[in-house]
């Protein structure tokens, strides 16, 4: 019995540091969060950050996630599509 308890009853310990998410992730999180917040909800989100758009040459999430420039890029394009205003009906 004594074996069995030695075995498995080692102390748990806890990691040094608490792992951060990459920078693309964190990217990731923020973009889908205001894209969530902005369009209205999961199913809006999802179609615009997974969707093809005329003039972009990837999804926005993949821009947004490839560089802190592309995370801006899509965040300006989020912003203009919730203020209505022209010249993003093609997205």
């Amino acid at each position: 019995m004594s074996r069995l308890r030695s075995r498995f009853a080692a102390p748990h310990r806890l990691p040094r540091e608490i792992p951060r998410p990459s920078a693309s992730l964190r990217r990731r999180g923020e973009v889908s969060q205001l894209a969530f917040l902005l369009l209205g909800g999961h199913a809006a989100a999802g179609r615009f950050l997974n969707g093809l758009h005329l003039g972009l040459r990837e999804t926005p999430l993949a821009i947004a996630m490839s560089s802190p420039l592309g995370q801006i890029e899509v965040t300006r394009i989020l912003r203009r599509l919730a203020a209505g205003q022209p010249g993003d009906q093609d997205l």
